[in-house]
């Protein structure tokens, strides 16, 4: 698998574990976490269509997306697999070279 593929796995799991907790949290969180999902499929496109960046050492953003509300930080499930996204990508995915 390339870091493409690995990435892509990443940011499913993140999708998915995003959904699972809009079932666990408020009205208000749940419409943020909506948000959040759809800037986090819009990363997915740009994987599927290869015109993601190379990290050059940076992140998605995944984790300040959920830092910004107590409750949501506070999910380990989800704030684990947003941090395994973001440090995947800045350390790994700096080349798309397989």
């Amino acid at each position: 698998m390339n870091n493409k593929e690995i990435l892509r796995e990443k940011m499913d799991r993140l999708v998915a574990e995003t959904t699972v907790a809009k079932g666990l949290v408020d009205t208000s969180d749940a419409t943020y976490l909506e948000k959040y999902k759809n800037s986090m499929e819009t990363v997915i496109r740009l994987i599927d269509s290869d015109s993601i960046p190379a990290s050059d050492g940076g992140v998605i953003g995944a984790t300040s997306g959920l830092s910004e509300r107590d409750k949501l930080s506070s999910l380990i499930s989800l704030y684990d697999a947003a941090a395994d996204v973001d440090l995947y990508y800045s350390q790994n995915c700096k080349t798309w070279a397989v």
